[in-house]
């Protein structure tokens, strides 16, 4: 997906994008005018979640096939999920704060792996009319990232 604001507009690489519904994408290239976003359609997108009614941590992927769906994944067997549950962003990542609106679970299933479970969601932006989005930015992004890089230096 491209927008039309650019690095003139203070638009960076790594900046969150969400639409007035919920999560849309990641920006991931960047000219003067124009920027190049990787939506949650994409086959490279993997967004760090919670499940909103207990905190627990998943993923979010999208499998390829409907737009209007995706995986919810590296669910614990011992949580119970329902039909209807919500799907947060995490906050776990220097991209998106905690709290945006990811999806609503539609059913839950059994995973390959046998500790972990997984289950379709409906994603709450609708990508097929998609028109107009927000970019995020983190305002304390370099504090966070020097944080990490003085702990990862240990």
């Amino acid at each position: 997906m491209m927008i039309d604001k650019g690095a003139l507009h203070g638009i960076e690489k790594e900046m969150g994008v969400i639409s007035s519904t919920g999560l849309a994408g990641i920006v991931i290239g960047v000219s003067s005018r124009y920027s190049t976003v990787m939506s949650m359609l994409h086959q490279n997108s993997r967004i760090s979640g919670r499940i909103k009614k207990n905190g627990q941590l998943i993923n979010v992927i999208w499998k390829g096939m409907n737009y209007k769906e995706g995986l919810v994944i590296d669910i614990p067997t011992h949580i119970n999920l329902a039909t209807g549950d919500t799907i947060i962003t995490s906050g776990n990542s220097l991209i998106f704060p905690e709290g945006i609106v990811i999806g609503i679970i539609l059913e839950e299933r059994q995973s390959d792996i046998q500790d972990l479970g997984e289950a379709t969601m409906a994603f709450t932006t609708d990508f097929n009319s998609l028109k107009h989005v927000y970019i995020i930015r983190n305002m304390m992004k370099e504090e966070q990232q020097e944080l990490q890089n003085e702990i990862a230096d240990e």
